[in-house]
């Protein structure tokens, strides 16, 4: 559901450059989600010990968080669209440095509290994951406008496409890098290991919003009040095409990342394999 909408376009060469810089932005995008996104979390949660009631909160704070953008043409209009972004991708790219901060605390401290302690360390880092995923979201609704602005209407089918490509050879390429550091375990800890991914994600996160940074401006954020927000929102409701496209997208999406974790848990608990096992799977 896109409440922002923006009918500017780039010129062509600012088109094809704009492209280009948002083609590596998707690479690099598709490698953070894997290092940073739900099913990194699954698996530092599940060498914590964490319950169901955290596995569910990862499963679902990423779909979920996306409705803080409907607040965003209140709280951030007259921003520009690409420092919008940049600023919400750095700012979730620091918070990601308390996972460092929460193990630390969990080797040194909490460990010796027993379940109590677990349960505190599984608690931070889902905060510390939902405030991710929240300026993921806050930054997220400068994309589409983008986007929109880097190609002309006919070919912007043909252009998505490119950018979708790019974001999956960037996830396929973190995946196995990820079973290459977990198989050839540096550390005797595998919380240290799954750390080493973490970093390895908050750098490619910095250089994704360094990439987008480059892109030229297409304008600012329109301001709206709540009032306007909702007739748009009840305008969206009552196309029911529309609708019906956007309710499969956000389920498909959803039963996706669930399946995933799913899987993922099975896994890890049920039949015991090891981490780099489970990436292996997703390949």
């Amino acid at each position: 559901m896109d409440l922002i909408s923006n009918s500017f376009i780039l010129t062509k060469p600012q088109r094809k450059n704009a492209q280009n810089h948002l083609n590596m932005y998707q690479f690099y995008s598709g490698i953070v989600v894997t290092f940073l996104g739900p099913y990194m979390m699954t698996l530092l949660v599940l060498s914590l010990n964490g319950g169901g009631y955290a596995l569910g909160f990862v499963t679902s704070v990423l779909q979920f968080s996306t409705f803080f953008g409907i607040l965003v043409p209140v709280l951030l209009s007259n921003r520009d669209y690409v420092s919008n972004k940049v600023y919400f991708w750095k700012l979730r790219g620091y918070i990601c440095l308390f996972y460092f901060a929460i193990i630390f605390l969990y080797e040194k401290l909490f460990v010796h509290w027993g379940v109590r302690g677990n349960q505190l360390a599984v608690l931070l880092i889902c905060i510390v994951y939902g405030l991710f995923c929240l300026f993921r979201s806050v930054g997220f609704v400068s994309v589409f406008p983008i986007f929109n602005a880097s190609a002309i209407p006919q070919e912007r089918g043909k252009i998505l496409s490119a950018y979708t490509r790019y974001a999956h050879v960037g996830s396929l390429s973190a995946l196995f890098i990820s079973y290459v550091v977990l198989y050839l375990a540096f550390f005797e800890k595998k919380n240290y290991s799954l750390l080493v991914l973490i970093f390895l994600g908050v750098i490619f996160n910095f250089i994704a919003a360094y990439k987008f940074k480059e892109l030229p401006s297409i304008g600012v954020i329109p301001k709206m009040n709540v009032s306007e927000i909702m007739r748009r929102i009840n305008g969206f409701l009552l196309d029911r095409k529309l609708f019906k496209l956007w309710v499969v997208r956000f389920f498909a999406e959803g039963m996706g990342i669930c399946f995933g974790i799913a899987s993922i848990a099975y896994l890890k608990k049920s039949r015991g394999l090891d981490d780099y096992n489970i990436f292996l799977f997703t390949l």
